[in-house]
């Protein structure tokens, strides 16, 4: 019984040995398969955030390129107000410099006004 179990014994390694041999054989195929998968999915991270920060960064510089678009905006429509009041202003100063004009005229005579007016408010200021 012995002999008979150490003979299928035998043809059983024959048949195994090989197997066993090529299972080493793809193990190690195996580990480094997954050695060299380990370094491609670091340098896909490394990508990834590669690519993530650059996506922060394109979102920041739009953000900024339409803030200054409306800083833009703001400012022609300041630029265009601004002429107007120019504009406008520029036809006001005619018209002051005559109002300056009378008030320099007025000037001369404000001491006289001033009595004429004290004497016009003690005379009907306090009798009936």
């Amino acid at each position: 019984m012995w002999v008979h179990a150490m003979d299928k014994y035998t043809e059983v390694k024959k048949i195994v040995t090989p197997k066993e041999e090529a299972l080493a054989i793809a193990e190690k195929q195996l580990s480094a398969a997954q050695a060299d998968l380990k370094e491609k999915q670091k340098a896909l991270h490394l990508v990834r955030d590669k690519i993530t920060r650059l996506q922060n960064n394109y979102k920041a510089q739009q953000q900024m390129l339409e803030d200054l678009n409306k800083q833009k905006e703001t400012t022609e429509i300041q630029l265009t107000r601004a002429g107007k009041l120019i504009g406008g202003l520029k036809d006001e100063s005619v018209r002051w410099g005559v109002a300056i004009k009378n008030l320099e005229k007025e000037l001369v005579n404000l001491m006289g006004n001033t009595i004429l007016a004290a004497g016009y408010i003690s005379y009907v200021g306090t009798f009936t």
